[in-house]
């Protein structure tokens, strides 16, 4: 594939699944309309974002796979990278995890080498799946993680394995998307990654 400016500015929406219907999520002529209003507007990257679920930050659990209609399927997801790029938009895959009890992904830590090696089996499993389908699609970006910062943090060898693992897997540009201060300003693998990602929240 064509190799893409990655010095021209860069101006991106996250093109996020909307309602869980089949009428108005990924796949559906409501996100292709939206797609073609933003490029209309000039953008001209998109990230979409498909989600696996987590119930406890402290127990390592297998990540599923949507698979239901109206949610971000696979088929969803490749549909929308597609019409993206026919629209002339370069596309960011950026799997997220949805945490339960009103948690997020910076809560995830695991109270035990064994269950850390667990935990980094199944994302590492959950996040390939996400690299092979970023490259059928021709994604220029894959994002490995968002906000996951005790994880980072704590076990960064975990995750210069998995981007190991996933490199020969991806031939577009790997990125992790850091919280904003500790997480960002301390992480210490940004070197074995092609992209710096921050989600900035800092106070104006």
């Amino acid at each position: 594939r064509a190799v893409p400016d990655y010095t021209h500015f860069q101006g991106g929406f996250c093109h996020a699944h909307e309602g869980y219907q089949i009428y108005n999520g990924y796949g559906s002529k409501a996100s292709a309309a939206a797609l073609l209003k933003l490029r209309q507007m000039h953008v001209n990257a998109v990230s979409l974002t498909p989600f696996s679920y987590m119930r406890d930050p402290n127990q390592p659990t297998p990540f599923g796979f949507s698979n239901r209609s109206g949610s971000e399927t696979d088929e969803s997801v490749i549909h929308d990278a597609r019409y993206a790029h026919q629209l002339g938009m370069s596309v960011m895959i950026k799997p997220h995890i949805w945490m339960g009890r009103g948690m997020w992904p910076g809560d995830i830590r695991m109270t035990n080498p064994g269950d850390w090696d667990r935990f980094f089996d199944y994302y590492t499993r959950w996040i390939r799946h996400f690299a092979i389908l970023a490259e059928m699609v021709d994604a220029e970006y894959l994002c490995l993680g968002v906000e996951m910062g005790i994880t980072t943090l704590e076990a960064p060898e975990h995750w210069q394995r998995l981007i190991a693992t996933i490199r020969p897997l991806f031939s577009g540009k790997l990125v992790y998307a850091a919280n904003w201060g500790e997480e960002f300003e301390k992480l210490s693998f940004w070197g074995d990654l092609d992209l710096i990602g921050l989600n900035c929240y800092y106070p104006l």
